[in-house]
């Protein structure tokens, strides 16, 4: 698999503005202004650690991408929800009629680095479909920026970090409506995952809704107070889980190919107040969902998605303009028992 090195390359040979920020232990993060993207990793001559396209690191293949407006680069991305009034002409035929608008992705937007802080900003006019008409006017400012461990306050931080290394990273984003505001609108962040380990959704009820495919038994059902899936990349299927029974943090744990053990910890502002407007596209009505997931089925790269929704703004909500930050908390050691220790701890499941 190529490395930071090689993608690095493979952006300046194309002319692509890029920028990278150090963050804690060695880790970097690498940040394009096409399509906006987050990537992380472990060290220059280390894969990503999120999924990447193979076309990124092939200057002749991204020069051709680029060109072709294409979206599907990997890595962490900022969409703008829901995605059946924005992404879908007729909800009777999902994919049929399933179009990114290049005004979400790769979007328009510009970057600009300031001291530890990356920014990235544009406006754009997005037609509606099924749940709206008209267009949707809205300006988009994201920050990212590193952040602190967060046990680092906690008497059993020297136990739980023995053996193990973070990195985390913050991406705040606020988005405004700057005309159309009978629609709703909400921020989408979603990490393309490496195939192969299980997210853990801590739940205290059943709230799972199938959107399309057929999903694995585990991702319908809780066990010992979670939803854990294993994401294989092979089966195509979405879920959307209901705010109501969530905490606002889920983790994914997996392994690098050199058998580096990684646990990613997702916060969000979740909140059960607000609407979360996505809809299943044969279940119209049915909402309230702040987290999605995406198990490929070789469509679109055999990799898996982590979704958190922003909260919702336009529409009856009174709301026209609103920031979320979605932190990303990163542990890595040569055994993932340490992992499952501090999965527990920040997560209050047994892993």
């Amino acid at each position: 698999m190529s490395t930071y090195n090689d993608i690095r390359q493979a952006l300046a040979a194309t002319g692509q503005p890029h920028h990278t920020l150090p963050i804690q232990n060695g880790v970097r993060l690498l940040f394009t202004e096409y399509g906006s993207r987050v990537m992380p990793f472990l060290a220059e001559d280390t894969p990503c650690l999120y999924w990447l396209n193979p076309v990124l690191w092939d200057a002749a293949a991204l020069r051709d991408f680029i060109a072709a407006g294409e979206w599907n680069m990997g890595g962490e991305r900022m969409w703008i929800a829901p995605e059946i009034q924005f992404n879908i002409h007729d909800r009777t035929d999902f994919w049929g009629t399933h179009r990114v608008p290049r005004e979400i992705d790769p979007g328009m937007y510009r970057m600009l680095t300031i001291g530890g802080q990356v920014h990235f900003s544009q406006q754009v006019g997005l037609q509606a479909y099924n749940t709206a008409t008209g267009t949707l006017y809205v300006d988009m400012r994201r920050t990212v920026q590193q952040i602190a461990n967060p046990l680092r306050h906690t008497t059993q931080f020297d136990d739980l970090m023995t053996d193990v290394q973070f990195a985390g990273y913050a991406q705040t984003a606020t988005m405004s409506i700057l005309g159309g505001d009978s629609m709703y609108a909400e921020t989408w962040n979603l990490i393309q995952l490496n195939a192969g380990g299980t997210l853990f959704i801590p739940s205290g009820g059943e709230g799972a809704v199938r959107y399309f495919g057929d999903p694995a038994d585990d991702a319908m059902t809780t066990r010992n107070g979670a939803y854990r899936l294993h994401l294989t990349g092979q089966q195509q299927y979405k879920m959307g889980y209901k705010a109501a029974f969530l905490s606002g943090r889920m983790g994914y744990l997996n392994q690098t190919p050199d058998g580096t053990h990684y646990l990613f910890v997702r916060q969000f502002n979740n909140d059960p107040t607000t609407v979360y407007a996505e809809e299943p596209p044969d279940s119209p009505g049915v909402q309230g969902h702040s987290v999605h997931v995406y198990n490929d089925g070789g469509q679109f790269g055999g990799n898996a998605e982590m979704e958190a929704n922003g909260r919702t703004i336009g529409g009856d909500t009174g709301q026209t303009t609103m920031t979320d930050t979605y932190n990303m908390w990163m542990f890595f050691s040569s055994s993932d028992i340490p992992l499952r220790r501090i999965g527990q701890a920040l997560m209050g499941i047994d892993l």
